[in-house]
């Protein structure tokens, strides 16, 4: 760096004085101290310009705000420290000749004044501070956003499960049902089978048995991730069709109810009449739709065959019009689009024996208990009422 200092003929003891501006010490390339010079005796030293008279204004930038930052030189740079001036006596201020003095490195600003550099300092961090508010007012706050309270496990996650399974006032058991192993909530979801054999046809056990078998089978070997229950009921339909042979379809055969809790979702299907309901802030909802007669007989009303009235009375209405065993399925009830699951929701998977023995509001009180108690007073309800030719009675509830 080349740098140009002003030497007098007598160089006083005292400091330069420091620049206005405030400049980082840690910054400044340091000037080597140079030997005096003395002016040769035959040539005139010219007259020192008239001091600058006592009490005038010392002229200063605008100060930049409290709050601004303070403005830091990059390291790499040279801070500008103005032309350097010699003070002599009180009285008067000498100057003399320009001496070289070299040094590494070329100074980035040259020959500007204590002021200009002090303006331009104050410039600069007005802009900085311009900048910064422009940015923080700029800024706009995004709303927040309101998320439901939803349970994302990997798979089923943290579910307690309540199951019931009485033989009722029936000689034998044509219910069956299962619910996949806790060790698989996490990884692959919970699954829930209830298949309602049909009492009046023969063998209701053992297909209700295959029906249910047949999706837990199933659901075990199932690489497929999400909703897996339409693959899994045409398994189903495949293994009793197999079991009943070309001689025996429509002359046994099972409901299912099947539900399954995985990555937050809650999907569900439905053959026959058994129900699938949810209860959340104290409400039952029923999810699906019974396939029975009586339905077919409204809509043959609307169509004008008949009357909403001979419908809802007609002998057969509880006639099942979709069953597995029939051979080819008529009906399948799956929803256009998955439960979002809410923390505290109850899933409840029943058949025929259950909620034709209860009312409503008795489902719901027993479901305000955790998912092992409801399941619980609900037999004990059925239990207490004792009527005659009671059903078989089954039911899985998934609390989460």
């Amino acid at each position: 760096m080349t740098e140009y200092v002003t030497l007098t003929s007598t160089i006083p003891e005292e400091e330069l004085l420091p620049p206005s501006a405030p400049v980082d010490p840690d910054s400044v390339t340091p000037v080597p101290d140079a030997a005096p010079v003395t002016p040769p005796e035959d040539e005139e030293v010219p007259d020192a310009p008239d001091a600058e008279p006592e009490g005038a204004p010392e002229e200063s930038p605008d100060a930049a705000p409290e709050d601004a930052p303070e403005a830091k030189p990059e390291e790499d740079l040279d801070v500008p420290t103005g032309d350097a001036e010699t003070t002599g006596a009180e009285d008067s201020t000498e100057t003399g000749e320009l001496v070289e003095v070299r040094d590494e490195k070329e100074p980035i600003w040259e020959k500007y004044d204590t002021l200009t550099l002090s303006l331009m300092g104050a410039v600069v961090v007005l802009a900085a501070v311009a900048a910064v508010l422009g940015v923080l007012l700029g800024r706009k706050k995004k709303p927040t956003p309101q998320v439901e309270s939803v349970v994302r496990p990997v798979g089923g996650g943290s579910v307690d499960v309540g199951k019931l399974h009485e033989i009722g006032d029936r000689e034998s058991q044509q219910d069956c049902f299962a619910v996949s192993p806790e060790e698989l909530y996490c990884s692959r979801g919970v699954l829930a089978v209830v298949a309602d054999g049909m009492g009046g046809l023969a063998d209701g056990d053992k297909v209700s048995q295959a029906v249910v078998t047949a999706m837990m089978d199933g659901f075990f070997a199932a690489e497929e991730e999400g909703n897996i229950l339409l693959p899994l009921a045409l398994q189903a339909n495949q293994k009793v069709n197999q079991l009943l042979g070309p001689t025996g379809i429509g002359k046994s055969g099972s409901t299912m109810v099947a539900g399954l809790l995985r990555d937050g979702y809650f999907h569900y299907l439905s053959i026959g009449d058994s129900r699938i309901c949810l209860y959340r802030d104290g409400r039952l909802m029923q999810l699906n739709r019974e396939h029975v007669y009586e339905n077919d007989l409204a809509i043959g009303a609307l169509n004008g065959i008949g009357t909403l009235q001979s419908a809802a009375s007609h002998p057969n209405k509880a006639g099942l019009t979709s069953y597995l065993g029939m051979g080819q399925l008529k009906y399948v009830d799956i929803p256009a689009e998955s439960v979002l699951v809410r923390e505290g929701d109850k899933f409840i998977l029943m058949s025929d024996g259950v909620y034709n023995a209860l009312q409503e509001y008795e489902i719901e009180n027993a479901l305000e208990n955790d998912a092992e108690k409801a399941a619980e007073r609900l037999g004990e309800i059925i239990a207490e009422k004792a009527y005659r030719n009671q059903d078989n009675y089954s039911a899985v509830i998934l609390a989460v």
